[in-house]
């Protein structure tokens, strides 16, 4: 069944791309033929790849709307509706990110406590994430590689993350997160 897609711009070019990257049905459009029933399954592949998208840029509480034929991608029977149908099907994705949620606040700590002076050594200079920044995954992984290459800078060869928590509360639409370095 052929098919267009339509991948409507959010205002975060950074979204933008992410939903460009992440689309099976922009991917697959030209490379893998599908039926109504593999196009209905692609789109809704896509709404958990793009919800991952909008979760990566900081977005917890956007939405995604997926027409396919000018129907909503989950409508029951739409598969049935689109077989036979002359010509390209037209599909429009829509991301609306809502508010992007802000990094309230960042704990590290190391264990054993023998290791504080260098965990202070290690983020006394900025690496790669603050208070107030926006909460976006890469960033944040990012510093965690940043911060175990400062501590086997300060004497510990053998730094490793022991564990991370992120907390998103959706009411002060704000991340906490905290690090343990051993």
């Amino acid at each position: 069944l052929p098919y267009t897609v339509e991948i409507v711009r959010s205002g975060d070019a950074r979204l933008d791309a992410a939903a460009e990257a992440v689309s099976e049905l922009r991917h697959l459009r030209e490379r893998a033929p599908t039926s109504a029933l593999g196009l209905v399954g692609r789109a809704r592949i896509d709404l958990d790849r793009l919800r991952t998208a909008l979760h990566s840029e900081g977005y917890y509480d956007g939405t995604i709307a997926i027409t396919i034929g000018g129907e909503a991608a989950e409508s029951p029977g739409l598969a049935d509706r689109l077989e036979g149908r002359p010509g390209p099907v037209p599909i429009r994705v829509a991301l609306t990110p809502g508010p992007q949620y802000r990094i309230a606040r960042i704990a590290v700590t190391a264990d054993p406590g023998t290791a504080a002076p260098a965990l202070a050594a290690a983020t006394a200079e900025p690496f790669g994430v603050a208070e107030g920044d926006p909460a976006r995954t890469a960033p944040v992984l990012d510093a965690s590689d940043t911060l175990i290459a400062r501590l086997r800078r300060e004497g510990h060869p053998l730094a490793a993350m022991a564990g991370r928590e992120v907390v998103v509360d959706h009411d002060t639409h704000t991340m906490d997160i905290a690090w343990r370095f051993v």
